[in-house]
């Protein structure tokens, strides 16, 4: 088993007039990339839920989240943190993907996450975009970092 980590492209994300902001976003879970290299969808969208799920996880409100993607019948189920591990199970339609199973340290996942976030959050600014999803976002990140500093402190 190898690490796992979130891809974004944050030059290909692309906005709407009154729609969602676009771009390339997966996850490398044990070697494979999840749904797949390159995969296009609601980024914004998927960053703010997948920061949400962090948040309970790491408040112990959850012990198991799952972040859907907006396209296609995929998802990523998320369980930790323990031992200050997250465990990654890339679903499709629900059904787990036969052996992939991916872990990352809870803290640099976290951390990474929040950097490609708020590059994401910039790459929208500087297209003159702005909606309440990056405003959902920019919040899921702020509970996110105060996360971090609690439950990781000297990381």
């Amino acid at each position: 088993m190898t690490g796992s980590s979130i891809i974004v492209d944050v030059s290909s994300v692309k906005v709407r007039v009154g729609g969602p902001a676009t771009g390339n976003l997966c996850f490398l879970v044990d070697g494979y990339e999840f749904p797949e290299h390159g995969w296009n969808d609601f980024v914004v969208v998927v960053l703010s839920w997948l920061a949400a799920a962090l948040v309970l996880l790491f408040r112990g409100a959850s012990t198991r989240e799952s972040v859907n993607f907006m396209d296609g019948p995929y998802s990523i189920e998320i369980s930790g943190p323990s031992s200050g591990m997250l465990w990654f199970q890339p679903l499709e339609s629900r059904k787990a993907q036969d052996g992939i199973l991916g872990s990352a340290p809870a803290h640099e996942f976290a951390r990474s996450l929040i950097s490609q976030a708020r590059d994401v959050l910039s790459a929208c600014r500087e297209q003159n975009w702005w909606s309440s999803d990056a405003a959902a976002l920019e919040s899921s990140l702020l509970s996110l970092e105060q996360e971090c500093e609690r439950a990781f402190p000297l990381s």
